[in-house]
This record gives C-alpha cells, structure tokens and sequence, in this order.
C-alpha cells in the first residue's frame, strides 16, 4: 500500500473503530501498533490516527448501543460498530482529524505563485 502514495503526496491513515468484543478489540491494537511501526519503517509521510484509543476504546467497548442487536437485545455483529458508534468516534476524534487534514493541507499548496500581467 504505501509503494502506491507518490512522495510528496498529503497522506492520512487512520485505523477503524474498536469492537464490542475485547478479545477484537485486543487484536486491533496490535495490527495498529504494526500498521503505525511500518509507516515509520517505510519513511513515508503519511499523518497516522489511532482509531483505537483509550476514549474510543471506552465509548465502543461494550457498549451495545454502538452495535446492530437481535429484537431480544444481543449484539449481532461485534465487528462494525453502527451509525451512533461512528458519530460518537468522530466527535472525540475531530480534533485529531483536523489536525491532520491541517498538516497535510500544504502539501498540496503550489511551489509558486502566478503572477498577474496587464
């Protein structure tokens, strides 16, 4: 994947949401860890989110209002957190997000301005 962004090119990465099941959840800190090692390994410049953190981990984790249910209440999909998970993640992560978008924007600012002739 990385081979695939020219350098020089605004690059974010961000990793998805924590599950309902620790066990998931566990499992996803570690691809992180190794997806944000590898960047670091490729030297690319990529700004890396975690999407598994503390606050996110804390609001997801559990939390079966952030997960499709049976009518009887149980969790049907411990995988892909709902509409209400998504909205709440972005909420805590917006500050981290815009950062990003921030410090990728001039990357994408011209080398050189154009001048106005008459």
């Amino acid at each position: 994947m990385l081979s695939q962004v020219p350098q020089g090119t605004p690059c974010i990465f961000m990793t998805t949401l924590p599950s309902y099941s620790g066990k998931v959840t566990a499992k996803r800190l570690k691809a992180q860890e190794n997806i944000r090692w590898a960047f670091k390994k490729a030297g690319k410049s990529c700004t890396f989110i975690e999407g598994a953190n503390q606050q996110t981990i804390a609001a997801n984790q559990g939390n079966r209002n952030h997960f499709r249910r049976t009518k009887a209440g149980k969790v049907k999909d411990i995988y892909h957190p709902n509409e209400r998970a998504a909205r709440k993640f972005f909420s805590i992560e917006m500050k981290s997000i815009c950062k990003a978008v921030f410090k990728e924007l001039p990357k994408t600012a011209p080398t050189h301005r154009a001048t106005v002739t008459r």
